[in-house]
């Protein structure tokens, strides 16, 4: 694994998401880019700048919001392991991931889960959903509040596909690193008696 393409919105609760995708990029000795898009507001009031001067001053702010989270929620980490971070103007989160993720060709997305607070989904719709059915690179979606912990098992449910020898095959290299044990299970009615033979 070369490349881990993670997703944040910069808010508290994604910081749990962060550390966990950093140090999961330094077990798997991957490079990890941390990925940031806002929305630019719309401007209903006259003012001295230029709209461009605006959008150009907002992604700086942005920039800086982005580096100061990783430094605050890295803490001494930060210095351990360099990131690269990208910010993106956009009104489609899901988009900015799939258009960075074909300029990065990463081996992994990871996005946090939304927040039951958070009006995310609201205006952005479910970027979960939206990556999974227009990509072809694994996605670890983690639960809010994740703490960092080594992999033990990773369970992997099968329907005896061809495509499950793939996506076997790039567990594998997930789970070595953490010498972990990739459980296969398939599941079945018990009606189906061709299934279960």
């Amino acid at each position: 694994m070369n490349t881990i393409l993670y997703a944040t919105d910069c808010t508290v609760n994604d910081a749990s998401s962060l550390k966990y995708a950093y140090r999961f990029s330094s077990i798997m000795k991957a490079d990890l880019h941390v990925l940031h898009v806002y929305e630019f507001p719309p401007i209903s009031f006259l003012t001295i700048q230029t709209p461009e001067n605006l959008k150009n001053r907002m992604h700086k702010e942005q920039m800086e919001l982005l580096d100061k989270y990783c430094k605050t929620n890295l803490k001494s980490e930060f210095h351990q392991k360099p990131i690269t971070t990208h910010v993106v103007e956009s009104n489609s989160i899901s988009d900015s991931i799939l258009r960075l993720s074909q300029i990065l060709n990463p081996d992994l997305i990871i996005i946090g889960m939304k927040d039951s607070h958070s009006m995310r989904g609201y205006f952005s719709g479910n970027i979960a959903n939206a990556l999974l059915e227009s990509i072809e690179i694994p996605l670890l979606i983690l639960p809010n509040g994740m703490i960092y912990n080594t992999i033990s098992t990773i369970v992997y449910a099968t329907d005896f596909e061809e495509y499950d020898i793939t996506s076997l095959k790039k567990l594998v290299k997930i789970a070595k690193p953490f010498s972990a044990l990739i459980e296969v299970i398939h599941v079945y009615k018990t009606n189906e008696q061709a299934v279960e033979m």
